[in-house]
């Protein structure tokens, strides 16, 4: 039976971890869309959304790696699971697969693994899963182990249990594949069934245009993307970065490459450690 990324949400937690009581992670307060419509609809969406559970950035999730006494957790297929108290991970560690990291391509090349999820608790949601075209391929309807996955604009949604969705496919769009050139050109309601879709991840391929990429400019509660040599970062969740703006140097929405490789001698330690949000060119 294809495991449902709402339903493993639903599973009963009588025999699970307790919810670390130590969690001292930020919370982000808000998810990144694609486009300003996205955006202006996520605002009013978030809690119910994410089913209560709270945002876990990529640097929340980093630090809850198992190690000199913190918490150790996973992300998997865009949720995030606590595996402090798993024997099988101790020290933050499982088969090569290491705590405070995205674990997903571990349970997709071991399936039987992810049968172990329905005994663990899921403590947040990690919308900075970066989902890749290759990555994206893998859930599709023709896998029963893994949800039913789709973007559009650089987003990433599970569409595993919704009713327009039956068998993985709506409309000529199946799940597994990028669905931007569909919804922006075939319908123009189909924005309106985005809306009610859960987020689970960021499609790394995806090529913003200028246009796109200056709605996320961190200003009135969008995120804040930046983009630094072709490659697009989320750097809503860094407080360096307050209102879009860092060091009155870098405003978000916008190309800094210049600005990066001329002025900023930490640029790449600082930016291995941002989500990939896509490409620009």
């Amino acid at each position: 039976m294809k495991k449902s990324l709402k339903k493993l949400l639903t599973v009963s937690l009588a025999a699970s971890v307790l919810f670390g009581t130590d969690l001292h992670m930020v919370i982000a307060e808000n998810s990144s869309e694609a486009s300003s419509e996205q955006i202006e609809n996520s605002e009013s969406e978030t809690d119910t959304q994410m089913d209560g559970l709270p945002l876990i950035s990529k640097a929340d999730l980093n630090e809850a790696n198992g190690q000199d006494g913190n918490p150790a957790y996973v992300a998997v297929f865009g949720y995030v699971y606590d595996v402090t108290d798993i024997d099988e991970w101790e020290n933050g560690e499982h088969n090569g697969a290491q705590a405070g990291t995205d674990a997903s391509s571990f349970f997709i090349e071991s399936p039987h693994a992810i049968d172990t999820l329905e005994g663990l608790e899921q403590v947040g949601v990690y919308n900075d899963w970066e989902v890749s075209d290759d990555l994206l391929a893998e859930f599709n309807n023709e896998n029963e182990e893994l949800p039913n996955l789709v973007a559009v604009r650089g987003i990433v949604y599970d569409v595993t249990d919704e009713e327009a969705w039956p068998n993985g496919e709506h409309n000529g769009i199946s799940a597994g594949s990028d669905a931007t050139d569909n919804f922006e050109n075939d319908s123009p309601h189909e924005d309106d069934l985005l809306s009610t879709l859960k987020i689970v991840g960021k499609h790394v391929n995806y090529v913003f245009s200028e246009d796109e990429l200056a709605n996320f400019d961190g200003k009135d509660g969008n995120p804040a993307y930046i983009a630094v040599d072709g490659t697009v970062y989320d750097v809503t969740n860094f407080g360096a970065w307050a209102d879009g703006e860092h060091q009155d140097m870098v405003t978000a929405g916008t190309d800094a490459t210049d600005l990066f490789e001329s002025e900023s001698p930490h640029n790449t330690e600082f930016l291995e450690a941002l989500p990939l949000a896509g490409r620009f060119e």
